[in-house]
């Protein structure tokens, strides 16, 4: 999905995207999320009027205490991304991408 938005992006195509609704959800994107990084307790951080279960964004207490650095791995495995670390490593990066 990224490389497909950053190909949209770079030869200026406009893109319309309806994730806000599955974000929100109950048992949406966001819940997903929050189930797959930790166990725990997880609940809207603005909650929906109608219903309280959905709202945007997503809190997680975890079960246990879990450092911050194998959240971030879980992330990163999850989402199928690298982080960069320098501006250098943007570039590359950015210019590998360029290049699929």
């Amino acid at each position: 999905m990224g490389r497909i938005l950053l190909h949209c992006t770079n030869h200026q195509l406009a893109v319309h995207s309806i994730h806000s609704a599955s974000d929100a959800a109950e048992g949406g994107i966001n819940d997903w999320l929050a189930r797959a990084l930790a166990p725990g307790h997880i609940s809207p951080i603005i909650c929906h009027p109608k219903a309280p279960a959905a709202g945007q964004g997503r809190i997680l207490e975890c079960s246990n205490a879990i450092p911050l650095s194998s959240l971030v791995e879980r992330l990163k495995s999850l989402l199928q991304v690298r982080c960069a670390s320098s501006q250098k490593q943007m570039w590359q990066i950015r210019h590998e991408k360029q290049s699929l």
